[in-house]
């Protein structure tokens, strides 16, 4: 799968109809608004002020900068999830 494909796979869903892996994470922010959901249910969150949060394993970025972010996701599902 490409950077694109994976892009591709990407669905946005309420913070509330999140899956449960994600709510059980999420649950204590009340500043996530959306979720957005990809390939090998990995996730990205979308606060209410236009940053974006990722998590992967121990590591946590910040940023407004949505295609940095899914292109560290990328890596891990390349790594991890194929």
């Amino acid at each position: 799968m490409t950077f694109e494909d994976f892009q591709a796979t990407r669905h946005d869903v309420t913070a509330a109809d999140a899956p449960q892996h994600v709510r059980d994470l999420i649950d204590y922010d009340d500043t996530i608004d959306t979720v957005l959901l990809y390939e090998g249910e990995t996730w990205i969150a979308h606060r209410a002020d236009g940053q974006y949060w990722l998590l992967i394993c121990r590591d946590e970025y910040l940023t407004r900068d949505l295609p940095c972010l899914e292109a560290a996701l990328y890596d891990f599902y390349r790594t991890e999830c194929m």
